[in-house]
């Protein structure tokens, strides 16, 4: 003979609880996988691997100096912003009262940006 099992109020909830959780935790990144690359709460938010931008200081006198990108993050991510770049060449144009501009390639053999200091 077999018992039939019955569920309590409490019991349904909990499993429809659990069910719906994962089905958000796979739904969603699963969804954000037909969006461009890389999406937050996407399988792929630390996959994707944007060019690294070269920044280059110009300062008065024509001298030009190549920034060290790490020296001023801690680290890169593939789902930052894309125009941090730009962010930080503003950055550096306000710590660095030398620089006059900062050229910004972000994509090589392209033609780079200038942002004026001033």
């Amino acid at each position: 003979m077999t018992e039939s099992v019955h569920w309590s109020w409490r019991s349904r909830a909990a499993a429809a609880f659990v069910v719906g959780y994962v089905a958000v935790q796979l739904l969603v990144p699963a969804g954000l996988l037909f969006l461009p690359r890389a999406q937050r709460f996407g399988w792929q938010m630390y996959s994707s691997a944007h060019p690294t931008p070269v920044l280059v200081a110009l300062r008065g006198g024509g001298a030009r100096d190549t920034l060290d990108i790490d020296h001023y993050l801690a680290f890169r991510r593939g789902d930052m912003s894309r125009d941090y770049a730009v962010r930080l060449a503003w950055h550096v144009c306000r710590i660095d009262r030398d620089v006059e501009a900062i050229e910004v390639r972000r994509i090589p053999d392209r033609p780079a940006s200038l942002q004026p200091c001033r």
